[in-house]
């Protein structure tokens, strides 16, 4: 009960949060700001709804994962250089 509760609680958390991205890239926009608003407000205020949005998405998979159980563990060979391109 308790993690389905959590699941919910981030998916109304990450609605308003996507809207509140979109603004902050939409303000990068606009021409009449001072100079330094950006460096100063914007950008930092930005880098925290990103970092906020992973954080909400790493918790709405782990609910997922605890939730079903049906965790999977593939091992298969890769080439790192292709990953990391």
């Amino acid at each position: 009960m308790r993690r389905i509760m959590i699941g919910s609680i981030s998916h109304e958390l990450r609605t308003p949060l996507n809207s509140l991205i979109i603004l902050l890239n939409s303000a990068k926009d606009v021409i009449n700001l001072p100079p330094d608003f950006f460096e100063k407000y914007l950008k930092p205020a930005g880098l925290c709804s990103d970092y906020l949005l992973h954080l909400i998405n790493d918790i709405l998979d782990y609910t997922e994962i605890n939730c079903h159980n049906d965790l999977r563990l593939v091992f298969e060979e890769t080439n790192l250089h292709n990953v990391v391109q």
